[in-house]
């Protein structure tokens, strides 16, 4: 059993090792330009494979974070930047729909980690669950990705451009990605908890609706993705944004089992159809300022402080001020 702490101090767990996903980005972003994708994603899984291997031993929470913190969101970096950047070079009109499915594997990954993780736990316990993980985490990337994550544009030595920094559009989108990650995480950590505290669910109704998170944020990935060819990027992000908003205000109309997974699926198709939506938008504006994974890569940077702040202050005012706060 692990010794854990508050529901703050477990926030930290789950917004660090999405932190150092982001703050590290632009290490495997120029890697990545200079050595090449497949290498880089190669070295990734060896490193996030290692992070939820030696976090089975573990038996407190500093140590999760050194492992499923530190060294898994490191790992994690490697894999997610150059993966995600790629579409970007190989398609145009259908940019959007390409972004969506490039990093609806995450989705994916999520809802079919939560069940298998759930079905593991109950025949060979939580560390033996922690080591088929790791080894997941380490062959899937290296026999499906990395061989045959080929980059359009040759490998360079130059040191990266930043002019798109001299553009104001560019500050706009940082700050409209601050406002979309200060409300992502909340419902992500506290839904199931409001569903227990609140209404009294067991932790499997817990699990549930976390799956409706994960599924329907997996159709949004696809759908908006989609949408954006047909209407234009900026017009489905727009759309996207205000559908964000409706989503956390419904929660406060929650009262039963079946409108929390309704509430689920609304936050998770909106944030799915954002981070579909928001790549392919930075590609589009930013294209001939400089790569586009050294764009994204900085807004992931910056963006990285204020993912990692939210959830522990949201777990603080949870503590001190209830669910309603």
């Amino acid at each position: 059993e692990l010794k854990v702490g508050s529901a703050a101090q477990v926030a930290i767990l789950g917004s660090l090792n999405i932190s150092i996903m982001d703050l590290i980005s632009f290490i495997p972003s120029f890697l990545a330009e200079r050595y090449g994708y497949p290498i880089v994603i190669a070295f990734g899984a060896f490193l996030l494979s290692l992070g939820v291997f030696l976090s089975s031993f573990t038996t407190s929470l500093p140590y999760l974070i050194c492992t499923q913190g530190l060294l898994f969101g490191i790992g994690a970096s490697f894999v997610y930047f150059p993966s995600v950047s790629l579409p970007a070079q190989y398609f145009l009109r259908r940019r959007g729909f390409a972004m969506g499915v490039s990093v609806s594997g995450s989705a994916v990954g999520g809802l079919v980690f939560s069940q298998l993780a759930g079905k593991l736990l109950e025949s060979i316990g939580l560390a033996w669950t922690l080591r088929v993980t790791a080894v997941i985490c380490f062959v899937v990337p290296m026999m499906a990705f990395a061989p045959f994550m080929k980059s359009r544009i040759p490998t360079s030595k130059a040191l990266p451009t930043f002019t798109f920094l001299k553009r104001g559009l560019f500050y706009t989108l940082l700050l409209v990605t601050l406002f979309n990650n200060a409300g992502e995480f909340i419902p992500l950590d506290f839904l199931p908890v409001y569903g227990q505290q609140r209404l009294g669910l067991s932790f499997e109704d817990g699990a549930i609706v976390m799956t409706f998170v994960k599924g329907f944020n997996f159709m949004g990935r696809i759908a908006m993705g989609y949408l954006g060819d047909k209407i234009g990027v900026s017009n489905a992000l727009v759309l996207c944004t205000w559908m964000i908003a409706a989503s956390l205000f419904s929660w406060l109309v929650a009262y039963n089992f079946v409108t929390l997974c309704v509430v689920g699926s609304l936050v998770g198709f909106s944030f799915g159809g954002y981070w579909a939506l928001y790549p392919a938008l930075l590609s589009q504006v930013f294209a001939k300022d400089g790569s586009f994974i050294t764009v994204i890569s900085v807004v992931y940077t910056v963006a990285a402080v204020w993912t990692f702040s939210c959830p522990p202050i949201s777990g603080l005012i949870e503590e001190h001020y209830g669910l309603d706060a």
